[in-house]
């Protein structure tokens, strides 16, 4: 939330921000370990030293768009300033949090997928199945991390990071596989697959 304002406003600021994450990758790998998952996951509140600092099963363990949120707004600190230095310490956030995707999501063996027990930024709508937005995004995330993954090729960071052509190809099914809800009725775009089964308000007749 606070990037987008001191992106334009003061960059120093928003640098700082981006830093804060990149020096915090190891908690965030961590944190994925302590979910049984992958890579890493950033907390959804996160310390000064970053570790996690809301821990409920109905918030902490399923407020998952914050990891990529993250990759995001990293690569529009990048896209605004060209920060070539940033970029590089980016790239192996893109990598390690599309590993922790990788994990997360379900992978049925006809190769479809699905995002379970989630919330999206509604946190009105509590735990959900395939929330759109955290969709959209993890697609984003892993895209930066294919990417990164192409752009560090024949360096020694890709060894180091343990890369291969053939998890690349996995985020590439991953992305393809992610699906995007559709309501019902309409067949319109819905903000997750249970939307639907919530119970009509009648916002007149709260008031």
């Amino acid at each position: 939330f606070m990037l987008s304002f001191f992106l334009y406003t003061h960059p120093e600021a928003a640098k700082n921000l981006m830093e804060y994450r990149v020096r915090t990758l190891p908690q965030a790998k961590e944190n994925a370990k302590k979910m049984n998952n992958a890579g890493a996951r950033y907390p959804w509140m996160a310390s000064f030293d970053g570790s996690e600092q809301c821990e409920s099963w109905d918030i902490g363990a399923s407020e998952l768009h914050i990891t990529a949120d993250i990759p995001f707004a990293m690569q529009q600190y990048f896209d605004a300033t060209g920060d070539e230095n940033f970029h590089l310490q980016a790239m192996e956030v893109y990598i390690e949090t599309a590993r922790f995707w990788y994990s997360r999501c379900i992978i049925h063996p006809d190769g479809s997928a699905d995002l379970m027990f989630c919330k999206g930024p509604d946190e009105y709508c509590g735990i959900t199945r395939n929330n759109l937005f955290t969709n959209v995004m993890v697609q984003h995330n892993l895209e930066l991390a294919i990417d990164a993954a192409k752009a560090l090729q024949g360096k020694s960071a890709y060894q180091n990071l343990g890369m291969s052509e053939e998890e690349t190809a996995s985020w590439q099914a991953l992305h393809d596989a992610i699906p995007w809800p559709h309501d019902p009725d309409s067949g319109h775009l819905a903000q997750d697959e249970t939307f639907h089964l919530l119970e009509p308000v009648d916002i007149a007749a709260l008031k």
